[in-house]
């Protein structure tokens, strides 16, 4: 899956949580940039506006199983500075198939 997520106004140090794992990303985003945190990649890439960035991300960032669950998923996003709900989040997942 991928976590895209545009800024609509300055926000600090954003982390993504998905069900007991998360990302965190520091950075002082401005209005009008882009995050792209992509699990689908091998191995899963960091983009700001369009830049390789996963050094932003913290040591204790969880990328190795990163996965959606079957069924229900929790999801929340937080900053630790500006207001979360500038920002549009979305997550993209793509169901794949094992064999026919």
């Amino acid at each position: 899956f991928r976590i895209t997520a545009k800024m609509g106004a300055a926000v600090e140090n954003p982390t993504f949580h998905v069900n007991d794992k998360f990302v965190k990303v520091v950075w002082q985003f401005s209005a009008g940039d882009e995050l792209v945190i992509d699990f689908m990649a091998a191995p899963p890439t960091v983009t700001i506006n369009g830049a390789n960035e996963i050094q932003a991300c913290t040591r204790d960032s969880v990328f190795v199983g990163m996965v959606l669950d079957l069924g229900a998923n929790q999801f929340y996003y937080d900053v630790e500075s500006g207001d979360v709900n500038t920002m549009t989040v979305s997550i993209v997942y793509y169901e794949r198939y094992m064999g026919v």
